[in-house]
């Protein structure tokens, strides 16, 4: 007689995005199904609504340089993951024309900040953490590379070059109000710029980065338009009125949630803790940048001006804030900016 027919193949498996956090750990095994719940795990993550690009993962995202010490022998790097990576590593070594310069690199551990995006209402909630390592004892006028990670998920190779102890040429870049339309439009903007000057030894963001001081959605855009560009360039962020915000109805204004996570900048400890990371001084080759906060406690940042440039030997003084000291724009003049921040530093052939 014909062998018996096989059996019917089991009916059809869906999912769809309404499905419980469940994760499939093998096949069909005759009739059953083995399945994990993931509904306690610790990286589980809310992220109904964003896109793929605001997403962390174990991948290191939103890396940024920034300085943290002397320009010719520090560099500070920060960057993003999920929750699930506890531990990570930063790796630099100088560079090289070949692939072999990384046998000579150094390892360096990271402060890992666990962070609460959640912490803004319109935010989804959801925990990610902050690594930051501050690289030291490089060598002035050479050119490193650098990567982050956990020493399994890497990102690229990326480069910087180091100050010059002695006087060289100094080109850099200056932004105003990002804010708007951020990943539409400012992409355009500083992509170009890198385009024009891919060597400028460092940037200013001169405040108002994002309009809605909280919001990671306008951060994620920030860090996508910029792309490696925020990685290679060393940044010199500065606070403008939309980086300060309520979190909720009944809470005062406050820095952005994003801001001391995100960026590792130097701590000024002679200055109110409010001002920390606000307030603080880049002196590169022979140029000092005076970053200041111009939306509060300005009667204290006049004397910090004051004993910075007194004790300065810097051929070039710059004084960077938000808000601007002269306006041809009616409504635009702030007064009370103009007379604490500037009329000191203008006296002084800033």
């Amino acid at each position: 007689p014909p062998p018996p027919p096989p059996p019917p193949p089991p009916p059809p498996l869906f999912f769809s995005t309404h499905t419980p956090p469940t994760e499939i750990l093998s096949g069909l095994v005759g009739s059953e199904m083995c399945i994990r719940d993931r509904s306690n795990d610790s990286h589980d993550h809310n992220h109904v609504g964003l896109h793929h690009w605001e997403i962390p993962s174990k991948d290191p995202d939103r890396i940024i340089l920034t300085f943290n010490g002397d320009p010719s022998s520090k560099r500070a790097v920060t960057w993003r993951t999920d929750s699930s990576v506890k531990k990570s590593v930063a790796q630099i070594a100088l560079a090289g024309v070949n692939s072999r310069f990384s046998k000579n690199a150094k390892t360096y551990t990271a402060s890992t900040e666990k962070f609460d995006v959640g912490l803004y209402k319109s935010n989804n909630s959801y925990m990610v953490n902050y690594h930051s390592v501050t690289f030291e004892k490089l060598e002035p006028n050479s050119l490193y590379a650098y990567r982050v990670g956990d020493g399994t998920n890497w990102s690229e190779w990326i480069q910087f070059l180091t100050a010059n102890n002695d006087y060289s040429p100094t080109q850099f870049v200056y932004f105003g109000d990002a804010q708007n339309d951020v990943l539409s439009h400012w992409s355009r903007v500083i992509r170009m710029a890198y385009q024009t000057a891919p060597n400028a030894s460092f940037v200013i963001h001169a405040g108002d980065l994002v309009d809605t001081a909280h919001k990671d959605y306008e951060w994620a855009q920030w860090f996508k338009a910029g792309g490696f560009i925020h990685s290679q360039w060393t940044a010199i962020p500065v606070v403008g009125n939309h980086e300060f915000q309520r979190t909720n109805q009944s809470s005062p204004k406050k820095l952005s949630i994003q801001w001391r996570p995100q960026f590792t900048l130097p701590v000024e400890k002679s200055l109110n803790s409010k001002l920390h990371e606000t307030v603080y001084t880049v002196n590169y080759q022979d140029v000092l940048i005076l970053v200041l906060n111009s939306t509060d406690f300005l009667e204290e940042q006049t004397e910090y001006i004051k004993d910075k440039l007194s004790n300065s030997a810097a051929k070039w003084k710059i004084v960077t804030c938000h808000h601007s000291i002269f306006s041809p724009a009616k409504g635009r003049d702030f007064e009370s900016v103009s007379y604490t921040h500037l009329t000191l530093p203008t006296n002084r052939e800033v």
